[in-house]
């Protein structure tokens, strides 16, 4: 049988009733036939992987150790969880955008992602929020979450809020996914 997926349930049962078992690379398998369709599900597709066996020398083609198999499937499984990080950083940068779009002037590149931005943008998710606090209220903010080097940063960040043109008002319900 080919190493995919699908296949390791079957593969676990022949093993467990002590079956001999031959696992193929499916890249070895579709280089060696190339008449093979993708899905191996008719009769002259197990032909063409029975031949194989006949025609091919198998000693390099033994399954792999399960070291290797638990790395493959930790892998498949940090890809799916970076794409659903991607997806989510998108919307959280988005939902920020409506909010005050500015904001990635402030936090540029990755530091929107920060210790620093993501508890300030919790609390003041919307422009207005900022406008209507005050300069001592805005640092001592800062001051406590021990980031007093961005105290000085607290005037420009009010200032670009009292100027931003927004999408969204604050009390839409966006706000609310936002902070």
């Amino acid at each position: 049988m080919e190493s995919t997926g699908i296949y390791r349930l079957v593969e676990r049962f022949f093993l467990e009733n002590h079956f001999k078992v031959l696992v193929i690379n499916a890249l070895y398998s579709k280089m060696y036939k190339r008449n093979l369709r993708k899905t191996k599900t008719d009769k002259l597709d197990c032909i063409s992987l029975a031949e194989l066996l006949f025609t091919t020398n198998f000693n390099e083609y033994v399954k792999p150790d399960t070291i290797y198999l638990n790395m493959n499937a930790l892998s498949s499984q940090y890809h799916a969880l970076s794409e659903v990080n991607i997806n989510l950083k998108n919307r959280y940068k988005n939902l920020v955008y409506l909010c005050f779009t500015e904001y990635e002037l402030l936090f540029k590149g990755n530091t929107i992602y920060s210790d620093i931005a993501l508890p300030f943008i919790e609390q003041y998710p919307h422009a207005e929020l900022i406008s209507d606090t005050r300069i001592d209220s805005l640092q001592n903010f800062f001051k406590n979450k021990n980031f007093s080097h961005l105290k000085s940063k607290t005037i420009k960040i009010k200032e670009v809020a009292k100027n931003s043109y927004l999408f969204v008002n604050k009390e839409d319900e966006i706000v609310s996914e936002n902070g």
